[in-house]
């Protein structure tokens, strides 16, 4: 048991809530206020991505990681009710919720304690970019896409994100890069599997096609990754960014004679090997933007996902 400062033993639900408490004070204490305006665009991100793996009928495979507190080990599978009725009570702001001192009702244990885990899992960080702040490859193609398409496909949202460069799979990719060179391109995918990319990486049996082979595709062409972006229902009560999302990763590949680049209508490649992909940007999407139509055009021959 632990003991406070005089050597007394504390109570097991007394040691819970210190730390709760001490969890919540040196999350908030990492922020200025003045920081929060810019950092709760990006812990908005990460809670409706979370939303859209937990809320989907695919919840095992896409939600990846999860809090270890609502695993089952009797049936080995996920807590899902249990995790949802707790989500749910995160209605508001984040901030808000933080910020709330902890009182006696459970959920709002919980909540901070569930919060707090999406906000710091996964390293990785968001930032909210605007185009002209961005990598000037990736600027380039991005915004050579926008203006063939009229600035029919400008996101509502430009997202960076990054790793630490002490991480073993970046310094490979690094290395690599270094040595092939490296180019952007597009990838496409539903709101739910975006959670399990950003923790887990383009895994390829998550984003494999059967038609051409299997691995992770990518396209030049924003037009063809955004077909495969469908837009879905935010989960997230307290969410600002919009009440129906689509999302497109942006990612830097490694030119590694491994990629296979294929033309046909439009130029798209071939990745099996996680290891010459980073996740370099998320373009994201909101239900009030013009583009909605595209997300509803036939993809079945189109060779690319």
């Amino acid at each position: 048991d632990d003991h406070d400062e005089d050597g007394h033993v504390q109570p097991k639900q007394q040691q819970q809530e210190e730390k709760l408490e001490n969890l919540r004070e040196s999350f908030l204490e990492q922020f200025l206020p003045n920081e929060w305006p810019k950092k709760y665009i990006c812990f908005d991100l990460r809670l409706t991505l979370f939303a859209s793996a937990l809320y989907s009928l695919k919840t095992t495979t896409v939600l990846k990681p999860y809090p270890r507190d609502y695993y089952d080990h009797d049936h080995q599978e996920i807590h899902r009710n249990e995790l949802i009725k707790v989500f749910e009570t995160i209605s508001g702001p984040v901030n808000r919720v933080l910020s709330h001192p902890l009182d006696e009702q459970c959920h709002n244990r919980q909540t901070v304690k569930l919060v707090h885990w999406i906000l710091s899992q996964g390293l990785f960080d968001i930032k909210h970019v605007k185009i002209e702040d961005i990598d000037q490859k990736a600027r380039d193609i991005l915004e050579n896409n926008l203006e063939e398409q009229r600035h029919r496909l400008r996101p509502n949202y430009l997202f960076a994100i990054t790793f630490p460069n002490n991480r073993n799979r970046i310094r490979k990719f690094n290395d690599l890069a270094a040595q092939y060179g490296s180019f952007y391109a597009f990838h496409g995918s539903p709101m739910e599997n975006f959670h399990s990319i950003l923790h887990n990486g383009l895994i390829y049996s998550l984003n494999k096609r059967n038609m051409l082979g299997i691995g992770t595709y990518f396209s030049s062409k924003l037009e063809v990754a955004i077909l495969f972006s469908p837009f879905g229902r935010n989960n997230f009560k307290g969410s600002r960014l919009g009440k129906k999302l689509s999302c497109v990763a942006m990612c830097e590949i490694v030119d590694h004679p491994d990629v296979e680049a294929k033309k046909k209508k439009d130029t798209y490649y071939l990745v099996s090997n996680d290891e010459l992909i980073r996740v370099a940007y998320l373009l994201l999407y909101s239900s009030d933007s013009s583009i909605t139509n595209l997300h509803h055009l036939n993809v079945s021959s189109i060779p690319f996902g």
